[in-house]
């Protein structure tokens, strides 16, 4: 196993566990690399921060990141960087004042759905079709499922208001990163939930009934409630206890990834690679935590 990598950092990519209860695996693509990161838990991490950023649209060197690596100019003009991104009740299309119209029509006039997620408890959101799972992986959710599926982005991001009235639509990140969720029962909350709306609007659908997906983390332990920032000329530097969304997690706190996008890091492995004592302790947690979500479904089945 490589024990340094160097390079720009993107956010952390998941894969699917073969099955239910066993934990997932994470990578790092840092510097056009793959740096296996579920494979270093339980090993002494040390990660700096070089000082140059990049931005992640154009490429040109930009002394600060905007919107999780962008440069200003970029952040300015592209429609992914727009406020209706973060609130598609807020898309100004109509009024022809898009900043990229030929982007917008391809992306935000594609079919989206609507899902509730458990991270740290129930929450709704918005994604499209076939991103649910890197979604609820890059928040954390230990749940999801999918309840409403729209013709439009403006029209899942309306219903994601309305649902927003009863349940949240964020996730508390100190509770992510400090603790285990509790399990919900989503398809209760979910039908509890759409019993609420007198009337689908026209371009939206009820999904078909499903059971929730249920997603487990490469976890040891979890960082106390506090968030971690990497500073040039600084280091951050720790065992690494777990990876839950896109934090690492130290026991005296958690460093979100997804805010790394565009920088020059170094990250390594202090341990070296030791992979079979590496491997074991990870086999091991899986097993506790499949043991646990056993249980979980078993309390679960009561309530169906």
């Amino acid at each position: 196993m490589q024990d340094i990598y160097s390079g720009f950092s993107e956010k952390m990519q998941y894969q699917a566990a073969p099955e239910a209860g066993v934990a997932m695996t994470c990578d790092w693509p840092v510097g056009g690399e793959k740096l296996p990161i579920s494979q270093w838990l339980g090993a002494q991490v040390r990660l700096e921060f070089t000082g140059a950023i990049h931005c992640c649209n154009c490429g040109q060197a930009t002394k600060r990141s905007y919107s999780q690596g962008y440069c200003y100019n970029c952040f300015k003009r592209l429609a992914r960087c727009d406020l209706c991104m973060m609130a598609p009740t807020r898309c100004h299309y109509d009024k022809g004042t898009c900043r990229e119209p030929q982007w917008g029509e391809s992306f935000c006039f594609a079919p989206h759905l609507v899902y509730l997620a458990n991270s740290s408890d129930i929450k709704v959101g918005i994604t499209r079709p076939g991103q649910e799972f890197t979604r609820w992986t890059d928040q954390g959710a230990e749940q999801g499922l999918v309840i409403l599926y729209t013709d439009t982005r403006q029209l899942a991001g309306a219903l994601e208001a309305t649902l927003g009235q009863w349940v949240s639509d964020r996730s508390n990140w100190r509770k992510l990163i400090s603790e285990p969720a509790t399990p919900i029962d989503l398809r209760v909350q979910a039908d509890a939930l759409l019993s609420r709306l007198a009337k689908l609007p026209t371009g939206a659908a009820l999904a078909p009934s499903q059971q929730p997906q249920q997603l487990t983390y490469p976890v040891q332990g979890y960082a106390s409630p506090k968030s971690l920032k990497l500073k040039a000329g600084e280091a951050v530097e720790g065992e690494l206890l777990g990876i839950r969304g896109q934090y690492l997690l130290f026991a005296q706190g958690a460093l979100n990834v997804r805010n790394l996008t565009s920088m020059a890091v170094t990250i390594t492995n202090l341990s070296g690679s030791s992979e079979a004592k590496l491997s074991r302790s990870t086999t091991e947690s899986a097993s506790n935590r499949a043991q646990s979500v056993a249980d979980d479904d078993s309390q679960m089945e009561l309530f169906n």
